[in-house]
């Protein structure tokens, strides 16, 4: 019988299950190529062998351990100048599932990481295709940290869910879990719920309105975030003056 408790109107409905891949983004552009599957299509798999991260970074994560996915979206309503609007929702759609999940609440730490405390849980590759200055599809990559216990020692942060409670968790169910975050967030962004949004991203930023050290440059800043601005920058205040920076800026200091 069907979990109607994790029941979709569409993310999810259209699926694939490569056991071994690359990388979910790449499988997606190329699904999207071949057959433009439906607003909402799903490539899961178990063992991904060159995850994509921000800026040509790779994606480590233990196989058959961990969520690694990605969403096809075609979010045509949403006007390029409002694209950040998408990255918010998304990660919101995380936190809503690993809130639920781990205590204490889990942070968004600009632009794309999933926190829990100072520990890295999880993270987001947007790859948007533009076109007539709307994004015609969108590719969500998402990787979330769930049994895996240990990790490459060359990643400064990591953490699992699993580290966290000290329980192993069943995947399949979790991911069902994490399809329905999503479209809620996804379809409040569709109805032009962007105040929303955008308010429950703030209450979720990490370091928000919160004193901290900054490498700017060759210089170390002291600075309190006051948000984000449309263009997706991270708006700082510091000595008294607003300072704005796109992502490879400004790095976040202990």
């Amino acid at each position: 019988m069907e979990n109607l408790l994790y029941n979709t109107l569409f993310v999810g409905k259209v699926r694939a299950y490569p056991e071994e891949i690359g990388s979910t983004n790449t499988y997606a552009m190329d699904w999207i190529l071949t057959d433009k599957p439906p607003d909402g299509s799903v490539v899961i798999t178990d063992v991904q062998k060159r995850g994509k991260g921000q800026w040509g970074n790779t994606w480590k994560s233990e196989p058959y351990q961990n969520i690694t996915l990605s969403v096809i979206l075609y979010p045509h309503f949403l006007p390029l100048s409002d694209q950040f609007l998408l990255n918010q929702a998304i990660s919101l759609a995380i936190c809503d599932l690993i809130s639920s999940k781990v205590r204490p609440p889990v942070s968004i730490k600009w632009p794309n990481d999933i926190y829990w405390k100072d520990r890295k849980l999880g993270g987001i590759l947007l790859e948007n295709n533009i076109s007539n200055r709307r994004i015609m599809t969108s590719i969500a990559g998402i990787g979330i940290n769930v049994n895996q216990q240990e990790f490459d020692p060359a990643l400064p942060n990591p953490v699992s869910i699993r580290q966290i409670t000290g329980q192993y968790t069943e995947l399949a169910p979790l991911i069902d879990e994490l399809l329905v975050c999503l479209e809620k967030r996804y379809l409040q962004l569709k109805s032009g719920q962007y105040d929303r949004i955008k308010s429950d991203y703030l209450q979720a930023l990490y370091r928000y309105q919160e004193y901290h050290r900054y490498k700017v440059g060759e210089q170390i800043i002291t600075g309190q975030i006051l948000g984000v601005n449309k263009a997706g920058k991270l708006v700082l205040e510091s000595g008294g003056e607003t300072l704005e920076f796109g992502s490879q800026e400004i790095a976040f200091l202990p």
